[in-house]
């Protein structure tokens, strides 16, 4: 198996959270991100708000992540590797709006039996979905959903689950844990 790795990479005399990537100690890109500091601090501030006893109904700091990528700032897609239910799901966080565009894409192109009047209208219709997300998405409330391109799954163990990378969308009060990174299927070459 592979992973990606993500990092902090220190900035003066204090850190500041980086997006560096690693994959067979090559650096594949390297994105400084704006001070979130403060936003990052209200988003999971805000869980810490419920009851002691009371489970969060899902992880403000993933939500946190996937409204990064929703607002299309400099980071377009974000690897992670999802716990869900005794299964893992291994993909890149894409925006609402990319997530909709790919999928109105391949849904329509699986219609080639109907006229390209019908197949541009339903395009249109499922891409629309998207439009929520080409607008800044606000701190409050955080995203409930989360979409992933190139999605792969994998067994509790990492054994890969037979399938082709897809597109993917789940709620994130239904992810267990996360990590940054992707599981990759195969061998190191």
């Amino acid at each position: 198996m592979r992973f990606l790795y993500c990092g902090l990479m220190p900035n003066s005399a204090v850190y500041r959270p980086i997006a560096a990537c690693v994959f067979f100690a090559r650096i594949e890109y390297l994105v400084a991100l704006p001070d979130l500091s403060e936003t990052l601090s209200m988003s999971i501030d805000s869980s810490f708000s419920q009851s002691k006893n009371a489970t969060p109904s899902a992880d403000a700091f993933l939500q946190f992540l996937v409204n990064l990528v929703n607002n299309g700032s400099q980071i377009e897609s974000i690897g992670v590797t999802l716990q869900m239910g005794g299964m893992l799901v291994s993909g890149s966080i894409v925006s609402g709006a990319e997530y909709f565009d790919r999928f109105a894409a391949s849904f329509t192109d699986s219609l080639g039996m109907l006229d390209a009047d019908t197949r541009t209208s339903v395009h249109a219709s499922l891409a629309e979905l998207g439009d929520v997300f080409r607008v800044p998405q606000p701190a409050d409330p955080l995203p409930n959903y989360i979409h992933l391109a190139d999605a792969l799954f994998f067994a509790a163990d990492g054994t890969p689950v037979a399938g082709q990378p897809t597109l993917w969308r789940g709620r994130t009060s239904s992810v267990d844990g996360f990590i940054l990174g992707r599981l990759q299927s195969g061998v190191a070459d």
